[in-house]
């Protein structure tokens, strides 16, 4: 592929599939960025800090209580929905430039791809997959949610057989790291080489 070629590829699947672990493999060799990084700086500005506070939390901080910001959203679909209509057209725009002003293979981190509509701005997709299990597991180990909050967590999001029937591609992650860095060096392949 002669690097100025340009594809623009996402990355996505469901919380705690191990989205942001195939992200870092595939950064050892192409660009890459993650909405979830977009959204942390966000939510360090002052504008959108005021927004929230204001709109969401109905508070007077200089700050995003994300905890209790998590509380609200995952509890109230219209809180959920403003919250959205006001961070998601903030990071599309971060994403768009992010593609316009790179070349070569440029891979994107988007959890929630679909459900924010932003597969428009991509030419190929992949998912990574994961058993539903290893995720409840791995996200009440590594995050400390309970079951009930993974699964909420879970809910919100479309769920995975219907990203697989979207999919370019499928990254499966049940196994061990190093069978996961296998997994995305065969998907690469198959990018690099068109197919």
């Amino acid at each position: 592929m002669s690097k100025l070629s340009k594809k623009k590829i996402a990355i996505t699947g469901t919380i705690g599939s191990g989205k942001s672990s195939v992200t870092k493999i595939i950064k050892e060799q192409y660009k890459t960025i993650s909405a979830d990084d977009i959204v942390k700086d966000l939510y360090n500005e002052k504008i959108l800090i005021n927004q929230i506070n204001k709109k969401i939390l109905q508070k007077n901080n200089d700050f995003i209580d994300k905890e209790e910001l998590a509380k609200i959203i995952f509890n109230d679909d219209l809180m959920k929905e403003k919250l959205e209509s006001i961070v998601h057209p903030l990071v599309r725009n971060t994403i768009s430039n992010w593609l316009e002003k790179n070349n070569g293979l440029l891979f994107v981190e988007v959890p929630l791809l679909y459900e924010a509509k932003f597969d428009d701005l991509f030419d190929l997709v992949i998912v990574v997959v994961t058993d539903e299990k290893k995720i409840v597991k791995r996200l009440m180990k590594d995050r400390g949610y309970s079951e009930v909050e993974t699964l909420s967590r879970i809910n919100h999001q479309l769920e995975t057989k219907e990203k697989i029937k979207k999919a370019d591609y499928l990254i499966y992650n049940n196994e061990s790291f190093s069978q996961l860095i296998l997994n995305v060096k065969d998907v690469l392949k198959k990018i690099e080489v068109g197919e």
